[in-house]
């Protein structure tokens, strides 16, 4: 587990991460509202680069303040971890990837304890109970660890 602040390179081949949502303002994305006072997680997946990911996130396309429709992202993102580098993991085994997003989500809601989903169907948006950072980056590293276990247990990698 890596602050995307602590990155020296462009993970470029897939993988996983998490953000931890704070925000001060009401943000918007397409069928989900984050209230400001609300600590939202959001694990996702990346198959390419992990900057070209983030581009989606930086624009106002997506994540907006209600209020201006500014971006959203860099003023409300407390915290961003990569949680599964998948650089060494052999070509032929990416497909992996979305599988262990899924099990990324389910460690979330097992590990964290939720509130409430925010948005309907697949949302990944969790609002979290949050107490303290040292708290969340412990169980976001304990999450990063079972997830980097099962891929050396299954790939060997």
């Amino acid at each position: 587990m890596t602050s995307f602040t602590d990155l020296d390179t462009d993970p470029s081949n897939g993988g996983l991460y998490m953000h931890l949502i704070q925000p001060t303002r009401i943000i918007k994305e397409p069928g989900k509202i984050i209230q400001p006072g609300m600590s939202v997680v959001k694990p996702g997946k990346f198959k390419g680069s992990l900057d070209n990911r983030m581009k989606d996130y930086h624009s106002s396309k997506y994540w907006h303040f209600s209020d201006t429709k500014e971006p959203a992202f860099e003023l409300s993102v407390t915290i961003s971890h990569l949680i599964l580098d998948a650089q060494d993991l052999p070509k032929e085994h990416r497909w992996l990837i979305s599988g262990l997003e899924d099990k990324l989500i389910e460690l979330v809601k097992e590990k964290f304890k939720i509130i409430r989903k925010i948005g309907k169907g697949k949302s990944e948006y969790h609002e979290i109970e949050f107490t303290k950072i040292e708290h969340y980056i412990k169980v976001v590293r304990d999450i990063s660890e079972e997830l980097n276990k099962i891929v050396q247990l299954n790939v060997g990698c």
